[in-house]
């Protein structure tokens, strides 16, 4: 028989495991859809094993996986056109998986130049609100009096 306290944790875990359970359900759709576009554009011997496939989703997600493989289909198609080499299957994943690794870079640099914008534009905004306290009229530094011999630095009332 099952303690209480082995009860409650087997109970806590199961909403998990059903998580779990979901999420690996949607990468098996994913998996399929992507093999299916693999048939659709690329050689069907030349397709990868659901391992790497799986790699990919976990790594880079449907998107990027999806993007690695048409233009792995057009540079094939490219390289099959101008007659520079024969391609292989390896070339393919190689390529396809050099697009992902690329694309993901460049979507990281985009999102930090973006951050790193706002992140600026906050500190001038603060910038800006602090320098609107200050009254219009004030000086930061006393000006010199230089006119008609007068020597010394102005007074406000003469502002």
């Amino acid at each position: 028989m099952a303690k209480p306290e082995e009860h409650d944790q087997s109970a806590s875990a199961s909403p998990q495991a059903g998580d779990l359970r979901a999420r690996l359900r949607v990468q098996e759709d994913e998996i399929d859809a992507l093999m299916e576009l693999w048939l659709a554009v690329l050689p069907v011997d030349w397709m990868p094993g659901h391992g790497q496939f799986l790699v990919w989703i976990q790594r880079y997600g449907l998107a990027l996986v999806e993007k690695g493989i048409t233009v792995a289909a057009g540079k094939l198609h490219q390289v099959t056109k101008e007659a520079q080499r024969t391609w292989t299957a390896d070339d393919a994943i190689r390529y396809a998986s050099g697009v992902m690794v690329r694309t993901q870079k460049k979507e990281r640099e985009q999102r930090s130049e973006h951050d790193h914008g706002k992140s600026h534009a906050r500190r001038k905004q603060v910038d800006q609100s602090v320098g609107t306290d200050t009254p219009a009229t004030a000086t930061t530094e006393p000006e010199y009096r230089q006119e008609s011999g007068q020597q010394g630095f102005l007074e406000k009332s003469d502002l």
